[in-house]
């Protein structure tokens, strides 16, 4: 029988230092982008608190200006991470466009603090340009290139503005979550559905009016 030895080089005690102290700065970075993210669906962009944010963190002011050199950046950095992450997670497949469809209303459904987020960029900074250099222009590109690749595959009508067409989608696939909890409530109260069948009602309601407007674009909105 062949044994395979395999030789362990023990760390010395420097490299372990060195090795605890990234992951003690990996861990302090991303406390703080947790923190951030709880301060900014309470509070907004412009009422944000660096010293709460620090605070709730468990750092220091200073320690959060060692990772991020201003809240601009700090909050930047969230924007582009959670663009980044919705892109990653909700894929638009030209061959099944209704489950991309599904996968929007799910992933607001259940992370409705980026919503929360989202609504006060809009309100704060959606009427600010972004540089060319900016991560989320290529996110966002890459998001119209994956509804123009839909259309050149007959799945999306072509007379579309995929932009156009992507707000529309999103708009529909938040709605859910955009109106009051009491809403939900008394909705269920008055038709007698149960809250698991109403939000299954609500999901394959957004599917198909989606469906039915990548079908055919209204000559209203065509490019």
């Amino acid at each position: 029988m062949l044994y395979t030895v395999h030789m362990v080089r023990e760390k010395k005690p420097s490299e372990a230092k060195r090795s605890s102290k990234r992951n003690s700065n990996s861990d302090a970075r991303a406390r703080i982008i947790v923190a951030a993210r709880k301060e900014l669906v309470r509070h907004g962009f412009a009422g944000a608190r660096v010293d709460r944010i620090a605070r709730m963190a468990g750092t220091s002011k200073e320690r959060l200006y060692f990772y991020f050199s201003s809240k601009s950046e700090l909050i930047k950095e969230i924007q582009v991470e959670q663009s980044l992450r919705f892109q990653q997670s909700v894929l638009l497949d030209p061959d099944n466009v209704d489950d991309f469809i599904g996968s929007v209303f799910d992933y607001y459904y259940n992370n409705p603090d980026d919503v929360r987020i989202w609504l006060w960029f809009l309100l704060e900074l959606g009427d600010k340009s972004l540089p060319d250099d900016d991560p989320r222009v290529e996110i966002i590109e890459a998001r119209i290139n994956s509804v123009k690749a839909a259309q050149a595959a007959g799945t999306i009508d072509p007379n579309w503005d995929p932009v156009l067409l992507l707000n529309l989608i999103s708009s529909m696939a938040m709605s859910r979550i955009l109106a009051p909890v009491y809403i939900h409530e008394l909705g269920t109260k008055v038709t007698g559905a149960a809250r698991k069948a109403a939000l299954e009602r609500d999901r394959a309601t957004v599917i198909e009016i989606s469906h039915r407007l990548i079908s055919e674009a209204p000559s209203s909105s065509q490019k």
